[in-house]
């Protein structure tokens, strides 16, 4: 019985040692854990995408570099950060899984603090795996829509678009607005020049702001490009009446040259004229407006404000009716005498990232609340994440 049982352990050891095991075979390339390995988890490159971009907000190069192959790292160069414009949003797409890489669209937010500035840049991102880590190995720029400040009008451009178009200017502003912290009143809107202003990431609409005593908010929703093009046409036919009936004695007695020069820049302001519906959101009254930013999804915008000798603050709203969002967490642990809240973007449609400085001279126990916070407007809660 011992010989017999000797000679099975023999028997079943050199069996076992033949045959290749999984990690074997996934060494020879002919098995399927080798391929599970260089597949890309699109949930997880999502996280890996949400993460990065957090970084990218904070312009922070030695680490946004961690996230590049060495291809790639090799190819982008170091470039010194920049108070105005810098990144205020972002919003990361579903994804597409190509197997061994995985690609995001995702839209960069710029914004000018004070001023009227802001740009949507839509970026295309490879992700690959490399020696097992998740990491970006190239970036393609695919879109670019910006708005901006000339004077006192707010014009807008598309990539590379050599015309621009008109939207408003700051004196088409309503005159005579309501504060939502005393909305029986009205007060007469300040209208110095154009504040900061915000595309929504769907473009459809946009915040526009006012600078002076009493600084205003509102959105405007663009309209139809139909009914545009019908205002367009319609003012071409005018035009057209108009030059049968006058224009010929005008063209005999030779005109006057700064009128037609005069006219034809009207007609070049309607064509590119962007039709804006205006809704008044709110009113601050001895308050600077510093920066606006958009929600993934578009519901919801803030509003960063430094009050005249007091410290930044932030406020919420509802983009589609302008209603103010309740932040009992933000303003009960946050005092608006002790700490100054800036630098708001959001992680996600019902997260806002902001960062908290003390008043100088704080308590300690009010220094220790420094740092970033994240808020969930959902649940209003609280969490510290830096």
């Amino acid at each position: 019985m011992k010989k017999l049982a000797l000679i099975l352990v023999l028997v079943m050891s050199i069996f076992f040692t033949a045959c290749p095991g999984p990690e074997e075979e996934g060494e020879k390339g002919e098995g399927t854990n080798n391929v599970q390995t260089k597949e890309i988890n699109m949930q997880s490159a999502k996280e890996f995408m949400d993460n990065y971009m957090r970084y990218v907000i904070k312009m922070d190069m030695d680490v946004m570099r961690s996230f590049y192959t060495k291809r790639f790292r090799e190819q982008i160069k170091d470039i010194p950060k920049t108070n105005n414009p810098h990144p205020i949003g972002y919003s990361v797409g579903e994804g597409e899984n190509k197997g061994e890489n995985g690609e995001f669209t995702v839209k960069i937010f710029n914004g000018s603090t004070g001023s009227p500035y802001y740009s949507s840049d839509t970026y295309k991102y490879k992700i690959v795996m490399e020696d097992g880590k998740m990491l970006i190995d190239d970036i393609t720029k695919e879109k670019e829509v910006e708005v901006y400040g000339k004077g006192k009008n707010l014009l807008m451009k598309e990539g590379g678009d050599v015309e621009e178009r008109y939207i408003l200017s700051v004196d088409e502003l309503p005159s005579y607005a309501s504060p939502l912290a005393s909305p029986e009143r009205k007060l007469a809107v300040s209208k110095d020049g154009l504040g900061p202003c915000a595309l929504s990431p769907d473009e459809r609409s946009i915040v526009i702001t006012s600078t002076g005593k009493n600084s205003l908010v509102v959105t405007g929703e663009f309209q139809e490009a139909e009914s545009a093009m019908k205002q367009q046409e319609g003012d071409k036919k005018t035009g057209g009446k108009e030059d049968k009936k006058g224009g010929k004695g005008e063209e005999e007695n030779g005109g006057k040259e700064e009128d037609k020069e005069e006219k034809q820049d009207i007609d070049k302001n309607i064509l590119q004229k962007a039709e804006v519906k205006l809704n008044p959101v709110d009113v601050y009254v001895d308050a600077k407006i510093n920066t606006i930013t958009f929600s993934p999804d578009g519901k919801i915008f803030a509003v960063q404000i430094a009050p005249v000798g007091g410290l930044d603050q932030i406020k919420l709203y509802r983009s589609d009716k302008g209603e103010p969002i309740k932040t009992y967490k933000i303003n009960t642990n946050f005092r608006s005498d002790r700490f100054s809240l800036t630098n708001p973007y959001f992680t996600s449609p019902e997260a806002l990232s902001f960062t908290v400085t003390a008043v100088s001279g704080a308590q300690a126990e009010e220094s220790a609340l420094e740092g970033e916070w994240s808020y969930d407007i959902k649940s209003d809660n609280l969490k510290k994440t830096r």
